[in-house]
């Protein structure tokens, strides 16, 4: 009996040092999942209607990471891995077939910043 308790306790105690070495490990793969930021939606026209070919551009400021995307036909658009901190955006389109034009925008973001 006294033999397999201590192969219990053998167990035991590899099993917690193993844990204690992967403990680390494993938190610092959860932790750059908090700090990247997406961004999605959809752009539309004054009259509502869904604008294609439309060109956003994201730029944080202080590392000036740049990230360009375009709307899909149904004016569609997702931006990921984007870094937390405060990020200018750009909108421009081209004409639409409706005849209607999407004026230029700018706005600016903050990803996981408090205010």
């Amino acid at each position: 009996m006294v033999r397999i308790l201590s192969e219990a306790t053998k167990y035991v105690s590899t099993a917690c040092l193993l844990l204690a070495l992967l403990w680390p490990s494993l938190s610092a793969r959860a932790w750059p999942q908090t700090q990247l930021a997406s961004v999605f939606g959809t752009i539309t026209d004054a009259s509502g209607a869904v604008v294609s070919d439309a060109h956003l551009t994201f730029v944080n400021k202080s590392t000036g990471l740049k990230r360009d995307v375009s709307t899909d036909l149904n004016g569609q658009y997702r931006v990921t891995g984007l870094p937390t901190g405060y990020t200018k955006g750009s909108l421009f389109g081209q004409p639409q077939s409706s005849g209607n034009y999407l004026a230029p925008r700018t706005f600016q973001m903050a990803f996981g910043v408090r205010f």
